[in-house]
């Protein structure tokens, strides 16, 4: 053909597809139940500007704001600026956007929570972190415990399954056999336990059955903190005893530890207290039983366990037998549950039945982990933004800010704190700037953070949870939070109990 000929040929296709696109409905048209839908001229000559948003400077901006509050606050306090120190923590509770948000706006609702934190010198306290392929890896979990442990003592990963099938940054794992049958209640329907439910705490269950051994060794990494690589307890969580089993656990350059345990279709948990600290332990099962999670503990302090669910709504709860669960939370002091969860549910949710349903099966998913642990503070964590291509261009779920919204009130609603990580990175096509940050700090999925976005946005959450501590310590006239070293010690700020009863005023409430 000759090239006048190809020329042609060629504008005469983009005249006809610039008539299709000038005529063809915005909204498409429905052809055997099928929407179809044409790109306009407009998204083809000026392509819509997914955002101006840089991530780095909207986390700098989020930190900055974070360290700015912390030393205006212990200035205040420091020089008896009360009044002053009260605005202070209003500002943060009222508008900062990686605040904690609380039911009926009351700040005093982690009370319980810190008071059980500040035990922990004497008793172990445990936080459980339930949420989807976000904290695989052990990521944002990691940053969490290391504050918690450095700040309120303990040591050791807490719990883990049998079986890791996602290496994590924490500790190494080995099992033989590793073919060893696994159950879970969610993912792929050929994961189902045969005729039960019991799935336990970490909503998995391996069968040993003969003779297994699995080996758990902390890493020893540059950036793994120090607390997280030493244990002295190993605990093994056992569903159903087909045969006497026999457990052996042998402590790394110390003397193997050995129990029988009887047959038994009763949950329980096999305390193995170890000589001395160490960063290596190998178990050795010998029967048939099932085995829900074994922990690498210290003797007190805060052990944060992280358990994702790839895959998973967080809907799943509910279809888990109550036995194991309610007696882990009981014997092991649960007093946080934090539930991560909505990003896999994101690309269904997009009618208002549809989120509705959603929300309703989340309610009732707080509910039940209410009846596993009833002294335990729920913090619900929403969906992080994610971004499809929509006509083309790459941008936010239209519905996402509506899922974090009805997300936000269902948990205040019912009992639960909320973390909005969506509104804490940026909001609206926030997550496109994280992917393009040098380095990423986002998947080129725009679904998942990078290692260094997981962490950035859990020392955001860190941050606000001890914010809110600090405020409990404030408001209970303790000052040895570490705001308070941060300028000069000239005068200590009264009691703020004293303070409220002489100037007749009541604890600060969001209005």
């Amino acid at each position: 053909m000759k090239p006048y000929k190809i020329a042609l040929l060629i504008f005469s296709v983009i005249t006809m597809l610039a008539v299709v696109s000038a005529i063809f409905p915005s909204n498409g048209i429905k052809i055997f139940g099928l929407n179809i839908k044409f790109t306009t001229i407009n998204n083809v000559l000026q392509p819509l500007n997914a955002t101006n948003i840089n991530a780095e400077e909207i986390l700098k901006q989020s930190e900055d704001q974070f360290n700015t509050f912390e030393t205006q606050i212990a200035a205040a306090r420091n020089n008896n600026y009360i009044d002053s120190t009260e605005l202070k923590y209003k500002q943060f509770f009222e508008s900062n956007p990686a605040r904690l948000h609380f039911p009926n706006n009351d700040v005093e609702f982690l009370d319980p929570l810190f008071k059980a934190l500040d035990s922990a010198r004497y008793k172990n306290i445990r936080i459980v972190h339930f949420g989807d392929s976000q904290i695989e890896i052990d990521r944002i979990s990691s940053t969490l415990r290391e504050g918690f442990q450095s700040t309120f003592t303990g040591m050791g990963p807490g719990l883990l399954p049998l079986i890791q099938t996602v290496p994590t940054i924490s500790v190494h794992q080995t099992c033989e056999p590793t073919n060893l049958p696994r159950y879970m209640p969610y993912g792929s329907a050929s994961m189902r336990a045969p005729q039960h439910s019991r799935y336990g705490i970490m909503a998995q269950t391996t069968m040993v059955s003969g003779t297994v051994t699995a080996t758990f060794t902390t890493r020893s990494w540059k950036n793994t903190p120090q607390r997280v690589r030493q244990f002295k307890h190993c605990n093994i969580l056992l569903g159903n005893v087909n045969t006497p089993l026999t457990i052996s656990v042998t402590p790394r350059n110390g003397a193997t530890i050995t129990k029988t345990v009887e047959p038994s279709n009763i949950s329980q948990q096999q305390n193995f207290i170890l000589p001395n600290k160490t960063n290596s332990v190998t178990v050795t099962f010998n029967g048939d039983a099932e085995v829900m999670g074994v922990m690498l503990d210290g003797e007190n302090g805060v052990q944060l366990d992280n358990i994702p669910m790839r895959g998973c709504s967080g809907t799943i709860f509910t279809a888990i037998n109550s036995q194991q669960p309610k007696q882990f939370c009981e014997q092991n002091n649960v007093r946080c549950i934090l539930l991560q969860f909505g990003g896999n549910s994101m690309g269904y949710l997009n009618n208002k039945t549809s989120r509705e349903k959603y929300i309703s099966s989340l309610a009732r998913q707080i509910e039940q982990c209410r009846k596993w642990a009833p002294h335990a503070t729920i913090i619900l964590i929403g969906p992080s933004d994610m971004a499809t291509s929509i006509d083309g261009t790459i941008q936010t779920y239209p519905h996402l800010p509506q899922v974090v919204d009805d997300m936000r009130k269902m948990a205040l609603e019912n009992n639960a704190a909320f973390w909005d990580i969506y509104s804490a990175m940026g909001g609206k096509n926030s997550m496109i700037e994280w992917v393009k940050s040098n380095p990423p700090l986002a998947a080129s999925d725009y679904v998942h953070f990078s290692d260094i976005g997981a962490n950035r946005i859990a020392t955001l959450l860190k941050k606000s949870l001890f914010l809110a501590y600090y405020y409990y310590q404030y408001r209970n006239g303790i000052d040895n939070s570490p705001i308070i070293n941060k300028v000069e010690n000239k005068q200590k700020a009264p009691n703020f109990i004293d303070s409220i009863t002489t100037s007749k005023t009541t604890p600060y409430f969001i209005k």
